[in-house]
């Protein structure tokens, strides 16, 4: 009740106070004509390019009668006046609108692929005009630039636009560009390649290249090897009608065979009638849909007189889809089992792709690697499933570049250490992409063992479902160390998710959560979204609101749909700057 007198009481003083101020003559005399309009809000210019053209709008401001709009090629600052560089255009736009309307505009007849600074001022008859405003861009740099013109046939990679994998060939690359609107060729003249910024050659095109609007670049001509990238340049004379960079394939692992289906082979067969080292070369397809060109793998059993298994999709074509309605199960140590630059999923109910159970003796598997590994899905079944008895040790799980799409079922865990001295010593991801996992993402049963779990810049979205775990390692003795670095977590799969569980009978009293879990956790330069929900607890003392089950990011932010693109529709491209994390292949080349 103080208060609110208090608040009357400043009240009635205030209005005296401004009465005797109408009242009075002032000691000082006001020049209405030097008083300054307000400036256009830096955040409310926004710019969408084009090649040749650029769309800006701005919100008005209160007693604005105009605006000026200034566009140059030459940087813009508070020393230069109006119209006061070479390449300055000068736009005059009049207000109708008091306040909060808006002001859209297209200029016309820029040059592409060019830099561009744009400033706005307000002004009014009789009135001091604003200061300028200075358009800057997501990434605060005072310019835009328009977009280049883009000739050359291209293939949607995440967030990048990059050559297609079916004209990436082992020794050679075929660059294929489309027409001129209108006409059935483009007007293009030569080819310019070019390695670390110095050209390399200069090639001009016939008629039969413009005709056929291909060109085909082998690697030996410039002494290109495995894994060297380069540019190619589109030219029509010296105007650019295109640019790519194209990195060439890795190097074939030696002892590779190459699967030949049309005479009877099969990955299975191979295997399982197989010794030593077996890497098989798997064809990729000329086809985009991946289901036309399917491998049905019937699963199989490594057996003990095989020490690896690798399979290696092969450069020029898509990588295929190999569909497992069966797991790979081994009767005996291994060295490694491998996927890389291929496509895999499960489509029938069993216990894991990679299931290691109901083998005789313990056994270790060196490494299980997963490289440029794209899973359309996991029907019912988990990635890597050790069930075995006595155990089953796996020294190393790796992943890098794997984008993981959906798991149909909640009831199985991602990774899953199902039974005692199963042994998981260290799980490392890097550069991945997970989406739809609807149960624990790694789960021990609280039996197993996870030693070392490290993810660097990874996107998860729509994991970890209601009330389970991103690590449950229950009863684990060592406790895990879990790290997260530069990783984000956009959208739990259902309400309530937890985070570390870490477990050890031997703690006493069980109610005292914080002295019974000893996973050794980081979590840095990682973020959380405000739609990744945790089940909280709140102290009844302090009233501090904090998760059941460790879980620190570091950095929250808003909800997916705001940093992300389109996360519901699987595009995950980062279009808020703050956020500096994730699989980077969602975040968009820089133009510039």
């Amino acid at each position: 009740m103080k208060l609110n007198i208090i608040n009357k009481v400043l009240g009635v003083g205030m209005a005296a106070l401004l009465l005797t101020a109408c009242t009075d003559a002032n000691d000082w005399t006001v020049d209405s004509s030097k008083a300054r309009l307000f400036s256009v809000s830096a955040s409310d210019i926004k710019v969408d390019r084009d090649m040749t053209f650029v769309d800006v709008d701005f919100k008005t401001v209160k007693g604005a009668e105009s605006y000026t709009l200034e566009i140059s090629t030459d940087e813009l600052n508070d020393n230069i006046e109006e119209g006061g560089t070479p390449n300055s255009r000068i736009f005059h736009f009049a207000s109708s609108e008091a306040v909060e309307s808006k002001i859209a505009t297209t200029i016309y007849d820029l040059k592409k692929d060019t830099r561009y600074y744009l400033r706005v001022r307000s002004d009014a008859e009789g009135q001091k005009s604003s200061k300028w405003t200075y358009y800057k861009d997501s990434k605060n740099r005072p310019y835009f630039k328009t977009k280049a013109e883009q000739l050359f046939s291209t293939y949607t990679y995440f967030a990048q636009k990059i050559i297609s994998p079916k004209y990436l060939k082992e020794d050679e690359v075929e660059l294929h560009w489309k027409n001129d609107e209108g006409s059935e060729v483009a007007a293009v003249t030569n080819l310019i390649i070019q390695k670390d910024g110095e050209e390399v050659a200069n090639i001009p095109l016939s008629d039969e290249d413009i005709a056929a609007r291909q060109y085909t670049v082998k690697y030996a001509d410039y002494g290109f090897g495995p894994e060297t990238t380069f540019t190619a340049f589109l030219y029509n004379n010296d105007d650019k009608r295109g640019q790519l960079a194209i990195t060439t394939p890795k190097e074939r692992p030696a002892g590779l065979h190459v699967l030949d289906e049309a005479g009877g082979e099969t990955i299975k067969g191979l295997i399982e009638g197989g010794s030593g080292d077996i890497i098989i070369g798997i064809p990729g397809s000329a086809s985009d849909d991946a289901t036309t060109d399917m491998i049905t793998v019937n699963g199989f059993t490594i057996p003990s007189t095989v020490t690896s298994v690798t399979l290696y999709g092969l450069a020029g074509g898509i990588p295929r889809l190999l569909d497992f309605t069966k797991e790979i199960r081994c009767t005996g140590d291994l060295t490694k089992i491998r996927f890389e630059n291929i496509q895999v999923q499960t489509s029938a109910k069993f216990g894991g792709l990679l299931y290691l159970k109901d083998v005789s003796n313990a056994i270790t598997v060196g490494a299980i690697e997963f490289e440029d590994v794209t899973i359309p899905q996991l029907y019912q079944s988990s990635l890597v499933q050790l069930a075995n008895t006595p155990g089953a040790t796996v020294n190393k799980l790796y992943m890098n570049h794997v984008d993981f799409k959906k798991q149909t079922d909640s009831g199985t865990r991602f990774i899953y250490a199902n039974a005692n001295d199963n042994v998981f010593e260290d799980i490392e991801i890097n550069n991945s992409t997970f989406a739809v996992i609807q149960n624990a993402m790694f789960d021990n049963n609280g039996k197993g063992i996870f030693k070392k779990i490290v993810l660097s810049d990874v996107t998860l979205y729509n994991c970890i479902g209601k009330g389970k775990y991103f690590v449950s390692a229950k009863n684990a003795d060592p406790a895990p160390v879990v790290q997260a670095y530069r990783t984000i977590f956009a959208k739990s799969n259902g309400a309530n998710c937890r985070g570390i569980q870490s477990i050890l009978n031997s703690y006493e009293p069980k109610s005292d959560r914080d002295a019974m879990i000893k996973a050794a956790y980081t979590f840095s330069s990682s973020y959380m979204t405000s739609d990744f929900v945790l089940e909280t607890t709140t102290d009844p003392e302090t009233g501090e609101v904090k998760p059941n089950f460790p879980f620190y990011v570091g950095t929250s932010v808003s909800s997916s749909t705001k940093i992300m693109k389109d996360p519901k529709n699987g595009i995950y491209t980062i279009i808020d700057a703050t956020v500096e994390g994730g699989d980077p292949r969602w975040i968009e080349p820089d133009d510039d």
